[in-house]
């Protein structure tokens, strides 16, 4: 009866001391983003991670990109592209900003990017804001 009492007890115990699962980062990259139009400087970057047990994502994949102080209008659409390819749009709010963001479902599949990638915000008349 003893024994029964210290092994329920050790289970009670590394159960609470033992980690849930956490999302767990395989690879992230990310991509500084620089513009200028009418004379200011537009900023921002993109990120790719690729993670293993991340909420919502069925196999781990995003793309996530933000930019702000685009001397632009509201409500403005910017196209973007990777690799000259468009992927999707970003439309800016009040505050001259915008995110952008893909995750992989059974539609949909993220683009990868390395450091090496081109990532550029256009205009619909082909114009660059930014790369």
């Amino acid at each position: 009866m003893q024994r029964l009492r210290i092994a329920f007890f050790a289970g009670i115990v590394m159960c609470a001391v033992w980690p849930s699962p956490v999302e767990a980062v395989l690879s992230r990259t990310r991509i500084p983003l620089s513009g200028r139009l009418k004379n200011l400087y537009a900023k921002g970057f993109a990120t790719y991670t690729d993670s293993f047990l991340e909420k919502n994502i069925p196999d781990g994949k995003r793309l996530l990109i933000v930019v702000e102080n685009i001397s632009l209008p509201p409500d403005t659409v910017l196209l973007v592209f990777i690799h000259d390819t468009q992927v999707g749009t970003l439309t800016l709010n009040k505050q001259r900003a915008g995110r952008f963001e893909i995750v992989t479902d059974s539609k949909t599949r993220v683009p990868s990017l390395t450091l090496s990638s081109s990532v550029v915000l256009k205009l619909a008349d082909g114009s660059n804001v930014m790369w």
